[in-house]
């Protein structure tokens, strides 16, 4: 059961759980059925390319905003035992809900703090039965910041996490990455020691295309404009190759929004880059990856399993990143991309005109190679294979 609240945006992790939930229910040979509960499905169309069976969605209300709010929270105790009111006033009729319907586990897939007094009562109010609470970590700069103080780093630090992971009974915790799990070893990060378990295989929510003769020369990089994601890396390479006359006709596009855009767009334009390098966005990048050859992730700390570089690999593009984290579960090197040595600018320049300079029958087979990689390993079952022992191992 995926408990999914305010389905407002088009974020990977809010996008790949929607679609299994999908593909699982979809699927004769199931295990289990997965609900989505929200507070709002008016979005939904912002998350899946595909419409949701409605036996499976649960729509609440959410009485958190409500009832004077903005004047009850400058009332101290009282304001929080308001604020206690509300939330158990949307928990008992979900409860209820979850109880009829038989629902055996709360699965939490992008945990936010303000979520956390609703998880809360499910774990020391569920009078009847209780469901297991489980979460996802999806979050690849928890290991990395999680002690940090700085307000910019809240949402991966203990300042986001740590009273949930304290005073909530986690049952089980399903992890993109296997430094969390380590992490999480290493420091007891939650207290109640569930099982935490690591996936090595994710599928992309779209399917693979057969699209080479329609690509164009163009080289992608797309994602949230900020630190993490370290989208000037990728800017100051293409600029090396752009000046080493490289570039051949090919042109080079950033999709995505984020606290950088504005600083990239005034060195793009201030280095005479703007004939070479386009900005964009597009909160669906099919239409993109299907045209161009080529993708570049230059995240600081990961790239599995990035929700892009699966569509883009999907698509048949050739895949450039940073060699971090669990990488080359993605990428193969010189198979169906090249791996970056880790911050080594002109090394990533050098990869970019490598790929540039293949003939376009090498090309092709790596392009071909990416979408194989997606339809052999990581596909939808054998992720629901890793769903489905999860699952089994906290019942």
């Amino acid at each position: 059961m995926i408990d999914v609240q305010d389905l407002s945006g088009a974020g990977g992790a809010e996008r790949f759980f929607f679609d299994f939930l999908n593909r699982n229910n979809s699927d004769d040979n199931r295990m289990f059925n997965i609900y989505l509960l929200t507070n709002n499905s008016t979005n939904l169309s912002n998350v899946s390319y595909n419409a949701i069976n409605p036996n499976y969605l649960h729509v609440f209300e959410l009485y958190r905003n409500k009832w004077l709010k903005g004047v009850t929270d400058k009332l101290g105790i009282v304001g929080n035992l308001f604020s206690f009111l509300r939330e158990m006033i949307t928990f008992i009729p979900l409860y209820r809900f979850c109880y009829k319907t038989k629902i055996e586990i709360l699965h939490i897939p992008l945990y936010e703090k303000k979520d956390y007094f609703l998880i809360y009562l499910f774990d020391k109010f569920s009078f009847l039965k209780r469901p297991k609470i489980s979460f996802s970590i999806v979050d690849c700069r928890i290991p990395y910041r999680y002690f940090s103080n700085d307000s910019a780093h809240y949402y991966s630090s203990h300042l986001s996490y740590e009273k949930a992971f304290n005073t909530i009974r986690i049952d089980g915790v399903l992890s993109w990455y296997k430094l969390f799990e380590e992490f999480n070893k290493t420091h007891s990060l939650i207290k109640s020691d569930p099982k935490v378990y690591s996936v090595t295989s994710r599928y992309s929510i779209i399917d693979e295309m057969d699209c080479w003769d329609s690509k164009k020369n163009v080289i992608v990089f797309a994602g949230r404009l900020d630190d993490q994601k370290d989208p000037e890396f990728f800017v100051k390479a293409v600029e090396k190759v752009i000046r080493n006359g490289k570039d051949a006709n090919y042109q080079f596009f950033i999709y995505g929004k984020g606290p950088l855009k504005d600083r990239i767009q005034k060195y793009i334009n201030e280095n005479g880059l703007a004939e070479k390098i386009k900005m964009d966005y597009n909160p669906k990048m099919k239409a993109v990856f299907l045209t161009s050859k080529a993708f570049v992730s230059t995240q600081l700390y990961e790239n599995f399993p990035s929700m892009s570089m699966a569509e883009a690999m999907a698509c048949e593009n050739v895949i450039i990143a940073k060699n971090v984290g669990q990488t080359d579960y993605f990428v193969k090197n010189n198979e169906n991309g090249f791996l970056v040595d880790e911050n080594n600018l002109d090394d990533l320049a050098e990869k970019i005109s490598e790929f540039i300079s293949l003939d376009e029958q090498q090309k092709r087979v790596m392009g071909k190679y990416s979408a194989s990689l997606l339809r052999n390993v990581h596909n939808f079952k054998n992720f629901q294979a890793q769903f489905n022992n999860y699952v089994l191992s906290l019942l």
